[in-house]
């Protein structure tokens, strides 16, 4: 299993021992329990790190009792769909059992029963009854997932959607193989509560089942490969809804590990002095199918004081938001030389790099194949622009955009939005570590890595002033999925969901130093404003 076009391929990565360790303790199969009597299921058991742990907590539990293993044979089951991780898991189990005591053969016959070589997401009707399920699925991108498969996947697991990556088919078979009671702990990456394809899952969790701990990893040494997204421990009851503990932990290793095991167990009996204060509570059943928040409990607290008060920004009228136009081939399509072009199609572009200070300055054009209708030119009108984009028709003609329609070679990915280029609006670079709001008064077109925002009832100094405040970058990264360098995605499903004050309930005092916070770039001037709005709002029924 060293090979890493293996490792791509089944998703593989692999679980440093102490985390695994963690991951048991959180889901309480522990050696002081009567292991031999519960049923533990592994879905996809990899190098056998976490099958490797189980064994040796059931064999501790089996001699503490002077009990032998004829009692465990329905205690453990682990799956894997690559056979060579399923030799290793087997040999693993039959040294761990003969180093016990075991007989060869008891061992071996006991290894087949625990160890199978199936694609659980193909087998998990046929197994049920486990008390807890753990591991760390295999995180497969969807469109690495083999087209035959991905479509028995969806006829069989409702979150596996069209561009659902794999590990959350395998949440939802792990949770329906659960009995009542039973308990789902698993490290997975975090991108499954803020995306789009996580949807289904958030919803089936949120209304089903009690999601009781989300602990999401900054900055951790847990894998034995470097892995792009933020991983969280998730555990999940097959229970009524109740409450969940969320808490985002920096530089987590094994000492922070073993304090978070303290603390969870600690909130499970409600004994309070043990809960340390980074953890947010948030009534499960709440959280729905939309982007699930995860941030410092002072931040989750605000969000849930406005939440009952300010409306998303989306339901703001005249709000209207997007992303910036994608040429597929900028090389081609943009130019620093404005020469020698027909002026109507140039178009002044600016990219996140050319946000500075608060105002946008262009540094490129567009040499536009598109007419003022928008329509796509005739490259015979306009000579210039047409010989341009001829001399580069081989690269052009071989994207995926041309390649759908030849005998539209020329377009650029998407189309020019009609009076966008004129409008006053608010862009922002789609990659930061805060929201960065750039006043843009009808001079530029945004590109790709910008996202943009118009108002017909907005100033758009005072709402820009409203989302350069800490609140607003806070509860943006709380919905947003973040990158391992530390920045989060300034998108439009996130800016549509960040909750706002209602223009109109601002006062003028407010209104006016807003737009003076958002002049001078002052964060701190911003953020005394909405303070004063965010204490203004009245708790809702049941919030301390």
């Amino acid at each position: 299993m060293d090979d890493p076009a293996d490792a791509r391929r089944t998703g593989s990565v692999f679980t440093r021992p102490w985390l695994a360790d963690t991951v048991l303790d959180i889901a309480g199969y522990s050696a002081t329990k009567p292991l031999w009597e519960m049923k533990a299921l592994e879905p996809s058991c990899g190098d056998g790190v976490f099958l490797r742990s189980m064994i040796d907590r059931l064999l501790a539990t089996l001699t503490a009792n002077d009990l032998t293993l004829d009692v465990a044979e329905d205690a453990i089951r682990a799956f894997d769909i690559d056979p060579r991780a399923v030799d290793a898991s087997l040999r693993l189990v039959v040294d761990a059992l003969v180093g016990w005591g075991a007989p060869a053969s008891t061992a071996h016959e006991l290894a087949t029963t625990w160890v199978r070589h199936a694609d659980f997401l193909e087998v998990a009707d046929d197994v049920s009854g486990f008390d807890v399920a753990v591991g760390n699925p295999p995180y497969v991108r969807y469109d690495r997932i083999e087209e035959v498969k991905a479509r028995r996947y969806q006829e069989r697991w409702l979150t596996m959607t069209a561009r659902a990556d794999l590990y959350v088919g395998f949440i939802e078979a792990s949770l329906a193989s659960l009995k009542g009671g039973g308990r789902l702990t698993m490290i997975c990456a975090d991108r499954w509560m803020r995306n789009g394809y996580g949807r289904r899952l958030r919803g089936l969790v949120a209304s089903t089942y009690d999601l009781e701990l989300v602990a999401t990893i900054h900055d951790s040494d847990a894998f034995e490969r470097r892995v792009q997204a933020y991983p969280a421990v998730v555990s999940i009851r097959r229970a009524e809804p109740g409450d969940a503990l969320f808490i985002e932990l920096d530089d987590f290793g094994p000492t922070e590990a073993k304090q978070l095991v303290e603390d969870v167990e600690a909130a499970r009996v409600g004994r309070s002095d043990r809960r340390p204060g980074q953890f947010a509570s948030v009534r499960s059943a709440t959280l729905g199918d939309g982007h699930w928040p995860s941030g410092p409990p002072e931040v989750m607290r605000r969000m849930e004081v406005v939440k009952h008060a300010w409306a998303p920004l989306v339901d703001h009228d005249g709000v209207v938001t997007g992303v910036g136009l994608a040429t597929g081939a900028d090389a081609v399509f943009l130019t620093k030389d404005p020469e020698g072009f027909e002026d109507s199609q140039l178009v002044p572009v600016v990219s996140a790099r050319d946000l500075r200070g608060g105002a946008t300055t262009p540094s490129r054009w567009l040499v536009s194949p598109w007419a003022a209708d928008g329509s796509l030119i005739a490259l015979a009108d306009y000579p210039s622009v047409g010989a341009h984009l001829e001399e580069h028709r081989t690269a052009l003609a071989g994207r995926y955009v041309a390649q759908r329609d030849p005998t539209r070679w020329w377009r650029t990915i998407d189309k020019l939005r009609p009076g966008l280029l004129t409008s006053p609006k608010l862009v922002f670079p789609d990659l930061s570590v805060s929201i960065e709001p750039h006043l843009d008064r009808g001079t530029a077109y945004p590109l790709h890595s910008v996202y943009w925002l118009t108002s017909s009832t907005w100033d758009l100094e005072v709402l820009g002033g409203l989302l350069l405040s800490p609140y607003a970058s806070d509860a943006l990264k709380a919905h947003s999925v973040r990158m391992g360098s530390g920045r989060m995605r300034v998108t439009t499903q996130y800016l549509r969901q960040l909750r706002l004050p209602a223009r109109a309930a601002l006062s003028t005092k407010f209104q006016d130093e807003l737009r003076q916070a958002f002049r001078q770039r002052s964060r701190h001037a911003s953020a005394a404003v909405v303070d004063r709005l965010i204490a203004n709002v009245s708790p809702a029924p049941g919030l301390p």
